[in-house]
């Protein structure tokens, strides 16, 4: 390294930085020794960008999982669908404010999510009176709208796709008239296996 800059330190007499605002570049002219100039033009990033980009998938993922979840469960749900960060890091708590604040994503709040009339699987259901395996399987149907930003991940509703429509009301009859005639033991006309006795 020291060789290095002695090398350079033989050559090159001065550098000057300029920058292009209209271009977004860092000009940078290098003055040799023999009298010919260099420039040299560098892009440059605003602040906040790197190199390496968020994942576009995780970007969204991290927008629609804040509408129900604080970070540090977006943060696990990440994980557990194999997202990592650009550098290979595993998602915690921090990282994903950190996402959030730089896409300009709000952070999860109960009395928000309430207002805006977001709801978690197990929300839903209880709104529409089933149990939650009903209200995922509805989703996966495409019964009731929803969004499902990950892999087995959580399912998010809102309120004014589920109270009075008519899909979600579907969902809720065929629900109620499933416990009316089985009630809420097993299926009656389900074979018993009978093993016999040694």
């Amino acid at each position: 390294m020291a060789l290095k800059k002695r090398i350079v330190r033989a050559l090159l007499l001065t550098v000057w930085a300029d920058i292009d605002e209209a271009r977004r570049e860092i000009v940078l002219t290098m003055h040799w020794k023999g009298g010919a100039h260099t420039e040299l033009r560098v892009v440059r990033r605003r602040t906040g960008e790197h190199r390496r980009q968020t994942s576009p998938d995780v970007v969204d993922a991290v927008r629609a999982l804040a509408h129900i979840l604080p970070d540090e469960q977006i943060a696990l749900w990440l994980g557990r669908a194999g997202m990592r960060t650009p550098t290979g890091a595993h998602y915690t708590r921090a990282l994903v404010a950190s996402v959030r604040h730089l896409r300009g994503i709000e952070a999860f709040s109960e009395e928000r999510s309430r207002s805006e009339g977001w709801l978690s699987c197990e929300q839903a259901a209880a709104l529409l009176n089933v149990d939650p395996k009903t209200m995922r399987r509805a989703a996966e149907r495409n019964e009731v709208p929803s969004l499902h930003p990950l892999p087995n991940g959580p399912w998010i509703f809102a309120r004014a796709d589920l109270v009075g429509a008519a899909g979600a009301e579907r969902v809720a009859t065929r629900a109620r008239a499933r416990r009316e005639r089985w009630g809420a033991g097993p299926n009656p006309q389900q074979r018993k296996l009978d093993i016999p006795g040694t």
